[in-house]
């Protein structure tokens, strides 16, 4: 029996076999761990842009509480400090008062809920202005 002719012959109903190089998987392997990695990133910065969102709410609610500037997260962040700064005509101890009264019914609001989170946090320190008003700094995470 001659070798050679059987080997460019298969048998009927099978397929002749080519060879695959040992990388031939790297480029499926490289696509699906960028897309892991991406989606990991976009996943955490939803997360991050939440926190930061709850956190700002509590400026927000104080009534007169004016915007003097906030760092806005960068593309994709996933972590770190930011700041605000807020500026209102009241004294510092009327605004620090009021301050700790809606943090507190937030904490209250957030235990009670069953999608309690840790995400509420006291971050913030009030500067006396000369005019009578405050100055009230916020670090958000």
């Amino acid at each position: 029996m001659n070798h050679d002719s059987f080997d460019q012959n298969p048998p009927p109903g099978t397929r002749q076999r080519h060879p695959r190089s040992i990388f031939a998987g790297v480029p499926l392997i490289t696509v699906l761990v960028l897309i892991a990695v991406l989606g990991t990133a976009v996943f955490l910065n939803n997360r991050f842009v939440a926190a930061l969102e709850d956190c700002r709410a509590l400026m927000r609610l104080y009534p007169n509480m004016q915007i003097v500037s906030e760092q806005e997260p960068g593309f994709l962040q996933v972590s770190g400090l930011l700041r605000g700064v807020y500026q209102t005509d009241e004294p510092a101890s009327a605004v620090e008062n009021e301050l700790n009264r809606q943090y507190a019914r937030a904490l209250r609001e957030n235990l009670a809920s069953e999608g309690a989170s840790d995400r509420l946090s006291r971050s913030w320190s009030i500067e006396s202005l000369e005019d009578g008003g405050s100055l009230v700094t916020q670090w958000c995470p």
